[in-house]
């Protein structure tokens, strides 16, 4: 199974444009959240994504309205798995949207135990692979510029206790192309150019 992982587009119609043009060589693409800012232009950039139908897979991020990302999934035939999952060819795909609370105010933003809650629910599932938009707290993924660690323990908590195998995130664009292993988990950071990964 060959997938092409990316996050953080914000708007970026080129880069999403080159996404697309690979749709007849790789099997499934995941959006690991950030289409846009503040939700705007959000219907202009799923309407890019299109020609993926269900190969898409997708996560709101904090800049998106959980409910909108929903709606234009079902209306273009995405696979939406914000609190939710899909098994794929042996493995089990569980979703995440948004981040845990920012200064910037942005439209999904959540409390720990929120997603300790969604996560909770998915804690007996086996080969997991996680599409968080919230990278795991305290590692190289979740690192600021100014070195500030702004990833969520809870996304770090399920990694170590369940059986995950891979981790797509985003949200730090600084972290865009690192990659780290959290026990036998591969967790990395795609960025808005894509990374292609085999299962």
């Amino acid at each position: 199974m060959r997938i092409l992982a990316f996050a953080d587009v914000h708007r970026n119609a080129w880069a999403l444009a080159r996404i697309v043009k690979r749709k007849d060589e790789i099997d499934y693409f995941v959006c690991a959240g950030d289409l846009t800012h503040y939700n705007h232009g959000l219907d202009e950039m799923m309407r890019i994504l299109r020609p993926l139908g269900e190969k898409l897979i997708i996560i709101p991020g904090n800049n998106e309205k959980p409910a909108e990302v929903e709606e234009l999934a079902a209306r273009y035939g995405f696979s939406y798995i914000d609190g939710r999952k899909l098994e794929l060819e042996g493995y089990t795909f569980v979703g995440l949207g948004g981040s845990p609370i920012t200064p910037f105010n942005t439209p999904y933003e959540w409390r720990e135990e929120f997603a300790e809650g969604v996560l909770a629910k998915f804690k007996k599932e086996r080969n997991v692979v996680l599409v968080s938009h919230a990278p795991p707290a305290s590692t190289k993924l979740d690192q600021t510029w100014d070195g500030r660690h702004v990833g969520s323990k809870a996304v770090r908590a399920f990694i170590e206790e369940g059986d995950v195998v891979l981790v797509i995130c985003g949200h730090v664009h600084e972290a865009a192309g690192v990659e780290e292993v959290i026990g036998k988990a591969r967790c990395l950071n795609p960025g808005r150019e894509g990374v292609e990964l085999v299962l």
